[in-house]
């Protein structure tokens, strides 16, 4: 590549950057309105490039594929179609709110309200995590999309959590998150074709949550 290539190259990434950016501020709003009362989690995984339509959602193999988020017990309600993707909502009455949407362009959003109260697991997140990675890797190489971009999380009305550690000092136990609004998101991890690298990217995200209750790594 010459230089105006590179140059161009690192334009265009920087504008899909801001993109996403721009999509998730927007999606985190719209969230804020379901969040209501309760403290709930959002995992999303979003495309490197948002614009461009990755698989037909109207195919009958695309609805065979999705069924796999509910065979492996992801969301418990069948996808209904939107217009632009898929959604298995869940009752939101309900203390144990499940939401799962499936858009075409690739991008997938996990959002839950946490069945804890004060205290989040540390091993429940990181398995909800692997949980949703390996049945999305399942999906996307089913439906034989490359797929690179970010995992992107957060969390919502946590005020005074903590992190419940098994095999963690008393000290280490008694961090708090305090912020004021109980809101907060983990650094974007970035990714390419994350089949090889959801070990990786699990502790990577994992060690960021861990750090937002001042302890300097997880134990993944």
């Amino acid at each position: 590549m010459n230089i105006y290539q590179i140059e161009e190259s690192i334009k265009s990434r920087e504008k899909n950057r801001e993109k996403v950016r721009t999509f998730l501020d927007k999606r985190n709003r719209e969230l804020l309105k379901l969040v209501k009362n309760n403290s709930a989690m959002n995992i999303s995984i979003v495309p490197h490039v948002l614009e461009k339509e990755r698989f037909d959602i109207f195919s009958r193999h695309t609805e065979r594929t999705l069924e796999n988020f509910v065979r492996k017990n992801i969301v418990r309600n069948r996808f209904i179609p939107t217009f632009d993707g898929f959604l298995s909502p869940g009752d939101t009455e309900s203390h144990e709110y499940v939401q799962l949407l499936v858009r075409a362009n690739g991008y997938i959003e996990y959002f839950q309200y946490l069945p804890f109260r004060d205290k989040l697991p540390a091993n429940w997140f990181r398995d909800e995590l692997e949980k949703l990675l390996e049945i999305t890797d399942e999906f996307y190489r089913d439906l034989d999309i490359n797929f690179r971009g970010w995992i992107h999380v957060e969390f919502y009305n946590m005020i005074n959590y903590t992190l419940k550690i098994e095999d963690i000092s008393e000290k280490e136990q008694s961090h708090l998150l305090r912020n004021r609004d109980g809101y907060f998101e983990l650094p974007s991890v970035a990714f390419e074709e994350y089949s090889c690298e959801r070990t990786r990217l699990v502790k990577k995200v994992n060690d960021f949550l861990w750090r937002k209750f001042g302890i300097t790594r997880s134990n993944v």
